[in-house]
């Protein structure tokens, strides 16, 4: 998770944010598989949480974590997107940012709002708390 999954520009202060949403994530596809889980794995499971060895009915607390990876790709990005979204499209806007990809039309949109919004954030400290908050969110 975290810088392991997508590394943001510290400037911008959502790395923390985003790694503890992904956190959240994995937390949820994890609870949905062990309550999905066999009753003969939910058994050993209780008996004893912290057991990572196969019972002697073969079963373990990580036998329900087939395609976990792709489902968790998939959370991930959900979360990781408008994040990336609003740090490329800031990104851009400066002096030899470099992209493979043409500018689309979300990233112009986004580096105008932004440029918008840091102007009235300057000279209005309600839209400055707002946006330090933002931050923290996104």
């Amino acid at each position: 998770m975290a810088d392991s999954v997508c590394s943001f520009n510290p400037v911008y202060g959502q790395g923390m944010a985003v790694a503890a949403m992904e956190a959240i994530a994995l937390d949820s596809l994890l609870s949905r598989r062990n309550m999905t889980a066999t009753p003969a794995a939910a058994t050993a499971l209780a008996d004893n949480p912290h057991s990572t060895r196969s019972s002697s009915i073969g079963t373990s607390r990580y036998n329900n974590l087939q395609g976990l990876s792709e489902e968790f790709q998939h959370a991930a990005l959900t979360v990781l997107q408008p994040a990336w979204d609003l740090a490329t499209g800031m990104e851009r806007k400066f002096a030899g940012a470099k992209s493979n990809e043409p500018k689309p039309f979300m990233a112009a949109f986004i580096a105008g709002y932004t440029d918008v919004v840091f102007e009235l954030a300057a000279k209005d400290m309600v839209v400055r708390c707002c946006l330090d908050f933002a931050c923290l969110l996104v």
